[in-house]
Parts: structure tokens; C-alpha cells; sequence
């Protein structure tokens, strides 16, 4: 019997689920199944398929995963899309051509983007005409230290510079000294300025970005949207979406940075990774967009309100992987730590006569965290390998329900005037609202990841 290729289904979880498990992969709940291939807006208003398969003989033995995302061009609406998740039996591996030869050829989509292809599937990528990111920092990991004992902690256990019992006590002495060199090297550390102020933690009622953000929240967002270039959809519904992941519930936080007149100037969003397999535990910065004119001393305190909230979850380090375009440009400017990802790791095809140009090459795009399929990837106790005992997989699940806190930042920029005698108006910017999500899922036991794609570095 020949392999076939057909679109993804609702039902085919259980099978998926258990052709992840033969390759050692992260699994997904059904309510995270449904969630994101299943309940993407972008891909129901596109009409796109949530994914593709293999079967031979009956059996499930390949799958693709398909990711539309909404964008912005010049005022144009337009869908793009990422895939996650290719994986393929051994014995079938000369079929996975299929699914990228399905993924390739939406009609619905203008532009197509792998951020997790490695020197394995590159040739694929290439024979269905992808190119590469012709930006270097798309494959640069930048990193901050969030906690210097829990750094040094995790340091000397990579390392086997000390035993288990040690480590901790030789880290917490040694902290101080590390973090004082540490800063005066301006090596991996948050750019500290005159107007950091106090941060305290303030009670809200609803999931941002609704609220106290409800009325400033989409009028940023246009703002962005109006901006140069290709820009991913940041509204309100889309980040509330986002923010509704029941296999991250509780490991995600929003922070708003806003100006004292309340108005939104700009946000991030983190996820926590307290328990990957195969990695020391961090945070992610999985998106980053400030307005144009935003204050770098602005943008730091946004970055220093991330690292803190790394920090006060006990993670060494927060760390943004593949990032291009303004959101770089601004994040080099905080101090990180730089480090070379695997090549052959972002392709994009463009489909639309909209793009006239390739994103990332010729047309400016501030490619995040939330451009690929980062934010996808799920481990150990943020959603668990599913199953019976998994989480319910009702599609009338209330995702909405979040815990919330307030971090706010403030800053006395005031009015100040050049040797020119030319005035400059800065704004006092604060970060504002910091969620964490309140679902409590049952911790499950860890899967390692097979290094085929969605290589996690």
C-alpha cells in the first residue's frame, strides 16, 4: 500500500501524539492540540489546514504541523505561516517530501517561514525554493543574566566544577563578586540608568491586553502596524489568543510598557522553561515591539522589568533566540550576551505579489520569538504528554482566567535642550501589566527531544 498524504484532522491527536513519542518529542494536550492547529483565528479566517500527515498501511507515520499567523504591509492584511513540528518515520523519510510540498503550496498564504530547520531538512527547504535569512542575527541567541547565584548554580553542575550538595552554597557566596564584574563588563546585563525606579506589584481584574488596556492597547497596535515593513499582528484578540494557551498556563507573562498618560508604547512576552529535558532552566522572550520614538532608557526598563520577572521564579537567565530587524537593533542595545545558533536554521518563501521583495532581505522585518514556532514547543510540566490522564479537552475549556499583577517602572525623563538650544520632549515610561496565567496543570514527566528539527538550542 502506497503512503498517502492527507490534511490534518481533530482526531488524529492520539496518533500524532504517538508517532512524537517514537521520536522522543515534546507533546501537547488535546486542549493545546485544539488550541493552536485547530482554534488559530488567523488559520479559520484564512482557511488554511491546521497541518498535514503520512499514513501507510493505516497507520499514522509523518506529520507537519501549519501555523498562519496575521501581518500587516502598508497598510494590507495579509497571512503568513510557519510550520512546526516535522517529524517522520525512518522507513517513510523519502515520503516527508510530501508535506513540505503541502506546506509550500497554500494558496491562502502570502509568505512562508521555517525558523526550525536544520542542516538535515535544509535541502528540502531549498528544492521548494525557500531562502535564507540574509540577516546574521537570525541565528544569534542573546541572553541575560536574571539571577547570578542560580547562573553560577547551573554553571558549575554543567561544567562538574562542583557536586549537587556544593554548588548552591559556593554559588550564593561568589554571586556578589560575579555580579559586580559582571556589570562593570557590561556583559550580559540590563544597561542601568538614572530613572530605574521601584517596581511593586498592583492587583488587576481582567487578562491584559483588556482592561485598564482595553481602550490604548489596539491603538499601539495600529501604530505598529503603520509601521515600515512586515509587521505580525498585535491586537488585542491576537495577544489575548496568544496568552490562552492551556499547556502554558501559568509559565507566560505580558508586560506593557506604558506613559504616565497610561498609553501603551510598547510590550513583551515571556515564557518560562522550568523544566526542559535537556536544557538548564530560563525564560524565553518570546516577542518584543516598541513604538519607533521609544526611549531607549524606556526599552531598557521593559528588558529590566523581563529580567525580573525571571528572576523572582528563581531562572538563571532570560534568553531571545532569532531575532531581525528593529527588535535586534533595540535588544543589542540592552547588553546581552551573544552566541551563534546552528546554521540553515530560517527560510522564507514568498507567495504574494504584495511582497515584491523577501522578508528579512530586501523588506524590513523586526522578526521575533512569535514569528516561528518558539511560542509552539511545549516540555515536561507546562502541558505533559496528554493522553487520558492529560488535561480536558473540551473545546469549551475557559482559557480566559489569569492571574494578574502590575509591575510598574517609572521614569523621570522631563524636558531637557541640546547645545543647540533645540528642546526634546521625552514622556515618563513605566512597564505595566505582568501576567501569570492561574491554570494549575499536573506535572508530567519530561520527554526528550529528538534532534531532527524543531532543534531546541
Amino acid at each position: 500500500m502506497p503512503t498517502s498524504l492527507r490534511p490534518l484532522q481533530s482526531g488524529d491527536h492520539a496518533e500524532v501524539q504517538a508517532l512524537f513519542a517514537r521520536h522522543g518529542w515534546p507533546q501537547r494536550s488535546p486542549a493545546g492540540w485544539l488550541w493552536a492547529l485547530h482554534h488559530n483565528p488567523a488559520r479559520l479566517q484564512a482557511g488554511a489546514e491546521a497541518g498535514w500527515v503520512l499514513q501507510h498501511e493505516g497507520a499514522l507515520v509523518g506529520f507537519l504541523g501549519n501555523l498562519p499567523q496575521t501581518y500587516h504591509l502598508d497598510g494590507q492584511r495579509l497571512v503568513g505561516a510557519t510550520c512546526t513540528s516535522y517529524v517522520v518515520d525512518d522507513k517513510q523519510r523519502a515520503h516527508s517530501i510530501k508535506l513540505m510540498q503541502a506546506f509550500a503550496a497554500q494558496p491562502q498564504v502570502a509568505f512562508l517561514h521555517s525558523a526550525t530547520a536544520n542542516r538535515h531538512s535544509a535541502a528540502v527547504y531549498k528544492l521548494f525554493r525557500f531562502k535564507a535569512l540574509t540577516d546574521p542575527r537570525a541565528n544569534f541567541l542573546m541572553r541575560w543574566v536574571a539571577s547570578d547565584s542560580a547562573f553560577l548554580h547551573c554553571a558549575m553542575l554543567a561544567k562538574g566544577l562542583a557536586s549537587p550538595a556544593l554548588a548552591r552554597p559556593v554559588a550564593r557566596l561568589a554571586a556578589p563578586a560575579w555580579r559586580w564584574l559582571r556589570q562593570a563588563k557590561g556583559w550580559s546585563s540590563v544597561p542601568q540608568t538614572p530613572y530605574a525606579g521601584s517596581s511593586s506589584k498592583v492587583a488587576a481584574d481582567q487578562l491584559a491586553p483588556g482592561g485598564d488596556l482595553a481602550a490604548s492597547w489596539d491603538l499601539w497596535a495600529q501604530a505598529m502596524h503603520n509601521g515600515p515593513g512586515l509587521q505580525l499582528d498585535r491586537s488585542a484578540a491576537s495577544l489575548a489568543w496568544r496568552l490562552a494557551d492551556p499547556d502554558q498556563a501559568g509559565q507566560l507573562a505580558l508586560i506593557a510598557l506604558r506613559d504616565e498618560q497610561q498609553r501603551l508604547q510598547g510590550m513583551c512576552l515571556l515564557r518560562a522553561l522550568a523544566e526542559h529535558p535537556s536544557r538548564t532552566p530560563r525564560a524565553e522572550l518570546i516577542d518584543w515591539a516598541v513604538l519607533q520614538q521609544t526611549p531607549l532608557q524606556a526599552c531598557a526598563a521593559l528588558m529590566a522589568a523581563a529580567v525580573g520577572w525571571a528572576q523572582q521564579r528563581g531562572l538563571p537567565m532570560l534568553d531571545a533566540k532569532r531575532f531581525t530587524g528593529q527588535a535586534a537593533d533595540v535588544l543589542s542595545l540592552l547588553k546581552p550576551a551573544l552566541s551563534a545558533l546552528p546554521g540553515d536554521a530560517n527560510w522564507v518563501l514568498t507567495r504574494h505579489a504584495a511582497l515584491k521583495q523577501q522578508p528579512g532581505a530586501g523588506l524590513p522585518w523586526a522578526m521575533t520569538g512569535a514569528d516561528g514556532d518558539d511560542w509552539f514547543v511545549v516540555f515536561g510540566g507546562a502541558g505533559g504528554a496528554g493522553g487520558a490522564d492529560g488535561p480536558s479537552a473540551r473545546a469549551d475549556l475557559d482559557l480566559a482566567h489569569a492571574e494578574q499583577g502590575t509591575v510598574q517602572l517609572r521614569h523621570q525623563l522631563g524636558d531637557s535642550a541640546d547645545s543647540a538650544g533645540v528642546k526634546t520632549q521625552h514622556v515618563d515610561l513605566g512597564a505595566g501589566p505582568l501576567l501569570n496565567g492561574s491554570h494549575q496543570i499536573e506535572k508530567r514527566q519530561a520527554v526528550q527531544q529528538a534532534a531532527v528539527e524543531n532543534q531546541q538550542v
